[in-house]
């Protein structure tokens, strides 16, 4: 179908007139129709159409002049010559293409541009000519065998869908002058051929030439149709296919031309509103909205038949939504209805709601059924006041005041959810209808309201009262009685709910907008400041938070010195808070902000270790003269080492809420430019070497050194040299074992942000191969700048920080797989030593060993829960397929991706093996120990005995996360993990034959674990033999030392029930 661009309504009337021809000179249209060159008129009709569709306001004086002549062309045509080009159009080309129609053969191009040219023609001349043959028999013929072939041209689809439109706009123009006294003979074909256009068409096509608003403005013709014939059941058919379609209620006629489709047949009314109320269910909000804007505008037109009936469909529909069986139902039906709530004051709108809804909402507010009084109570909220308008004044107040009495009864429902309804349809009453409401009422509702806000058995209601009290306060008039009852409610922003919470915190954020409102009068300053750091994790809550405190701790419309004094101010009243406000503050402003103030608090820093002090240059940031005139102020917190170190923390959190998108967007790249100015390679190192030089205590210098590190991490990103990244590696070979974890941890964030960990992984590598050939030895030292080797318990503790960061898509899982492989060789190497050979090397070295053992155990672990992590995205797309069955989609959870590490296993059967030997086995009694040598028992004992218990809880928990998938089979991995350690801990428990207290507390945990199992039927089928074996092993072992034994915290277990 060919339809107006709308890109011609960009271009200006200069450029249609140099891209196009001119229109053709005087007598040449004349010459056209006289040659019957349908080629030639088919260029002259193309050209006028497209000078016509540009708007008139966008016309040259050229172009209109070109437009004026072209029409007296065509009112100057002969009424012989029109008759004798209608006659010949007939009888020469349309009798041939009727005939090819009849046998239902298809049009050639050819054919269907003559059809196009002539009806585009026939439609111009009735549109401009005054000598158009209206009346003539010939073309009354021609235009209804047009019609009647409109829907079933055959040909190219494009070249078809222009003559079907042509033919169309030839009907359409038939019909609105009037051409003939049978012109309504001429709409049958071409309703039903617009509505399905109007499916098709494209929702910018919004101008004249939309097909819905073609079929609107003809909408009478409608009414000429017997809809009760059977001639009608297609047409019936394709119209109600019109409001299953979203996407044409976006043509701007579409919903009064659906509204007006009421009016036209009861029956067919009927059957439209069945076919919206099928789709209700299912529709989405926006699409409901229009079915309710279709009533509500075919309720306005209507007569006083049709009104009735849909007034009957309303009431419908409100008892449905009443008793809607579900949440969604219910929600979808309001959505509909909610168009006549809000516009009740058009004449008769709230009479007619008076009518319909009062017979079912007054009684079904005091049903037994919760959800039906609930969805009553929001019906009747969204429709206050209920009242006829025809009421005296004693009968309006009586309906009025029945209506607070129903309010406040709802108020303090026994169900929460109704008491959470009726506190939001009470807090817009006020809102809206504050200033018309009496009184007594207005005092009577914010009491009750206050109450609720205390609602101990419900949290849901509390939330519910800060989301009304928001509403309120949109009403100005609110305030005056609100501001003194505000205070009251500051004990709430520690509830231990975290939606209440997050409600009083977007309270607060309105009342920071409200003119003699502070939100700091509510809850105090230190409050909420704790609240931050509490709720750190909430991003919700956070985020309204920072909101509340934007303009306090980061102005935005300042100059540098009070921002740097104003974060200042920030960290001496809470450090930690400050660093998750700055963490965090991104989100409510610009990243170049972001940028500006690390750099100010930079240079702050660096002024305040004057070995660092740089020279400023013009270009610096904008603070330089203020900062220095302020420094003198400053000097009693630049003295404080830990407010520097606080600062660099700040620094570096600012840096990391802006690192992703400086390092992935490039329009971040002067930022970039800026950071690289202000953060210099030689200050940055300079400063940590003035930190490490720093008199402070040991834990504030690893946290400052830490704070540097990880700014150099995401300085160091954005720089192309490799300084940081050779000092780093050099710093890492200084390091000893007892270096603190924060400052390995800054180098680890380092290696990680600058995707070097490969570096790393070398290092580590020959670092644990060298000290496995050596033993374990601990006297060798690792130091060797040729190969940058690192101390082996450093290596330990880098492992162990890079697998606390296993989930971060920037660490490699190949290297990952080969650390873990190199630990477990080392742990083989240990498990397969001699007993005296262990013996040595623990006598020397036994918290080296204790601590590769646990950082061994923590990567297994870590390791096996990333690889469901890793899957988890194909789980969730596994799980949207159509094609499984219930059973299989049940099947499709973690736990199944989950694969308990034996080497756990292993490790417990050789931890527990160490025990065994070092109690003895055998029969000869162990001789008394002193309290010396009780001391040194348990001083060598304890790491193994933390390590036992560090490596079982992994296990089980493993297990315990395995088993959750069902069905649970005999032979399933978890199930044989659980079996082989219980019959492991059942031999240890009767092969000791000295106490051992953590065997014996380990075996009760593993039997309570175990029991706690076999509460689900498909795990205690499996495992009611593992269970009774090991309650058997227990009750001996507690039999064997009842003295030792009673100094233990625990209860002897209850002997399970044999199973039959």
């Amino acid at each position: 179908m060919t339809t107006r661009s709308n890109d011609s309504e960009l271009k200006t009337s200069n450029d249609i007139d140099n891209s196009h021809t001119p229109l053709p000179p005087r007598e040449c249209l004349k010459l056209c129709i006289q040659t019957k060159s349908l080629h030639s008129l088919n260029d002259v009709i193309k050209s006028y159409q497209r000078k016509i569709g540009l708007p008139e306001r966008r016309r040259s004086q050229s172009l209109r002049s070109q437009l004026d002549e072209f029409h007296e062309q065509i009112n100057a045509l002969p009424r012989a010559l029109l008759d004798d080009f209608i006659h010949f159009s007939h009888q020469s080309i349309f009798e041939p293409i009727f005939q090819l129609l009849q046998s239902k053969s298809e049009l050639s191009a050819e054919h269907l541009t003559c059809i196009e040219t002539i009806c585009k023609f026939c439609t111009l001349l009735l549109a401009e000519s005054k000598n158009f043959p209206q009346n003539n028999a010939k073309f009354l013929q021609l235009a209804q065998s047009l019609h009647d072939t409109l829907l079933s041209l055959q040909g190219p689809t494009d070249l078809k869908l222009a003559a079907q439109d042509a033919i169309s706009l030839l009907c359409e123009s038939c019909w609105h002058s009037d051409a003939f006294d049978s012109t309504q003979t001429l709409v049958t074909q071409v309703l039903p051929f617009l509505i399905v256009q109007s499916f098709e068409c494209s929702s910018i096509r919004t101008q004249s030439n939309h097909s819905m608003r073609r079929l609107y403005a003809m909408r009478e013709a409608f009414l000429h149709l017997d809809f009760q014939h059977e001639s009608c059941s297609l047409l019936k058919t394709i119209l109600l296919r019109a409001y299953l379609q979203p996407k044409i209620f976006q043509a701007s006629d579409a919903i009064s031309f659906m509204s007006f489709l009421f009016e036209i047949d009861a029956q067919f009314a009927d059957d439209i509103d069945q076919t919206i109320r099928n789709q209700i269910p299912e529709q989405r909000k926006s699409i409901l909205r229009k079915y309710g804007t279709i009533y509500f505008k075919a309720w306005i037109a209507s007569n006083d038949q049709s009104r009735q009936k849909i007034e009957d469909y309303l009431q419908r529909y409100i008892h449905e939504a009443v008793h809607a069986a579900s949440i969604d139902l219910f929600h979808a039906l309001r959505a509909l209805l909610l168009i006549f709530f809000e516009n009740k004051r058009h004449e008769g709108i709230e009479r007619m709601l008076y009518k319909t809804c009062s017979p079912i909402l007054w009684r079904a507010v005091r049903a037994a059924n919760d959800p039906v009084r609930r969805q009553a109570a929001v019906l009747l909220f969204d429709n206050f006041p209920l009242r006829d308008p025809d009421f005296n004044n004693e009968s309006m107040d009586q309906i009025l005041q029945q209506q607070f009495d129903i309010a406040e009864m709802l108020l303090f429902d026994s169900n929460p959810l109704i008491r959470v309804a009726a506190i939001l349809g009470v807090s817009k009453i006020l809102s809206v209808y504050w200033d018309l409401l009496p009184e007594s009422a207005i005092q009577q509702f914010i009491r009750k309201l206050f109450e609720l806000a205390n609602d101990k058995s419900s949290s849901a209601v509390r939330a519910a009262f800060f989301e009304g009290l928001r509403v309120v306060l949109e009403n100005h008039q609110t305030h005056g009685i609100l501001k003194p009852l505000l205070s009251q409610l500051a004990p709430l922003i520690n509830d231990c709910n975290e939606r209440v919470r997050s409600e009083f915190v977007l309270l607060l954020v309105r009342v920071k907008s409200i003119r003699n409102l502070h939100f700091y009068h509510i809850v105090s300053i230190e409050n909420l400041l704790h609240r931050m750091v509490l709720d750190r994790g909430r991003k919700l809550i956070r985020t309204n938070l920072i909101l509340l405190f934007l303009n306090s701790y980061f102005p935005l419309n300042t100059n540098g010195s009070s921002q740097v004094a104003r974060c200042l101010a920030l960290l001496m009243k809470d450090s930690d808070a400050a660093l998750v406000f700055y963490r965090h503050v991104v989100i409510h402003t610009s990243v170049s902000s972001v940028c500006k103030l690390a750099a100010l608090l930079f240079q702050w820093i660096s002024n305040a270790y004057p070995s660092i002090k740089h020279t400023k240059s013009s270009s610096n940031v904008q603070q330089s003269d203020a900062a220095n005139k302020h420094e003198q102020d400053e000097n009693d917190i630049v003295k404080s080492s830990v407010t520097r170190i606080l600062v660099l923390q700040v620094i570096g959190k600012l840096l990391q809420s802006v690192s992703i998108q400086l390092q992935s967007d490039t329009k971040f790249q002067e930022c970039v430019s800026f950071l690289q100015m202000h953060f210099k390679t030689d200050q940055l190192l300079a400063l940590l070497k003035a930190v490490e030089r720093s008199p402070m205590e040991s834990e504030t210098l690893e946290e400052g050194i830490c704070a540097i590190w990880h700014i150099i991490a995401y300085i160091g990103h954005l720089s192309s040299n490799n300084v940081f990244l050779e000092t780093l590696l050099s710093e890492l070979i200084r390091i000893n074992g007892a270096s603190s974890q924060r400052v390995l941890g800054g180098m680890v964030e380092c290696l990680v942000q600058w995707k070097q960990l490969d570096v790393l992984g070398d290092r580590i590598d020959d670092c644990l191969d060298r000290w496995t050939l050596d033993n374990f030895s601990p006297s060798a030292q690792y130091v060797d700048a040729s190969n940058l080797a690192v101390n082996p318990i450093t290596s330990l503790c880098l492992i162990e920080l890079l697998f606390d960061r296993v989930k971060n898509p920037s660490i490699s899982r190949k290297l990952c797989e080969k650390m873990l492989s190199r630990l477990e060789e080392c742990a083989r190497h240990l498990m397969e030593m001699k007993m005296e050979d262990l013996k040595a090397v623990c006598d020397q070295n036994v918290q080296s060993i204790v601590k590769l053992l646990e950082v061994d155990a923590e990567a297994c672990f870590s390791m096996a829960v990333v690889a469901v992590h890793d899957q988890t995205p194909r789980l969730k797309e596994s799980r949207k397929s159509t094609q499984l069955n219930e059973a299989q989609v049940l099947a499709l959870q973690p736990a199944s991706l989950f694969l308990p590490p034996e080497h756990l296993m292993c490790l417990v059967q050789w931890i527990l093996k160490l025990f065994s030997q070092a109690l003895g086995s055998t029969s000869k009694p162990k001789r008394k120990r002193t309290a010396i040598s009780e001391s040194l028992y348990v001083k060598v004992h304890q790491p193994w005995r933390n390590l036992l218990t560090f490596v079982v809880l992994l296990l089980m928990e493993s297990i315990v996360f395995g088993l959750q998938v069902k069905p649970i089979e005999n032979d399933a991995h978890p199930v044989r993990l659980l079996q082989a350690l219980v019959s492991e801990w059942c031999e240890a428990l009767e092969s000791i034959k000295a106490f051992e207290h953590i065997v014996v507390y380990l075996g009760h945990y593993l039997l309570h674990s175990v029991i706690a199992l076999s509460e689900d039927p498909s795990v205690k089928t499996v495992i009611s033999e593992s269970v009774e074996k090991l309650h058997f092993s227990l009750e001996n072992a507690l039999k064997a030392f009842p003295k030792e034994c009673a100094s233990i915290n625990f209860k002897r277990s209850q002997k399970t029930n044999r199973t039959s």
